[in-house]
């Protein structure tokens, strides 16, 4: 269920990005905030995209947890995710 959110969300976006090529613009990098490591980025890139994530959520994970802001079955839970 998470995939197919995930891939709408990407064809949206794809669909925003065709607007934005029939002005004569091109896209060439895309940022995301969060990267979710769930195969988008790779997507985009055999697209023609190169996409660059400012935050991985195992970043943001392992931080947690080194902070002790999360205890290891929680850690253990989200790195299998």
């Amino acid at each position: 269920m998470e995939y197919e959110r995930d891939t709408s969300f990407v064809t949206k976006k794809h669909l925003r990005y065709n607007h934005i090529k029939s002005v004569g613009l091109n896209v060439q990098d895309i940022v995301v905030f969060l990267d979710h490591e769930q195969g988008v980025k790779d997507r985009l890139g055999t697209q023609g995209y190169q996409a660059h994530s400012v935050l991985t959520i195992s970043e943001i994970t392992e931080t947690l947890h080194q902070a002790g802001r999360i205890d290891q079955a929680q850690y253990g839970a989200l790195a299998e995710s």
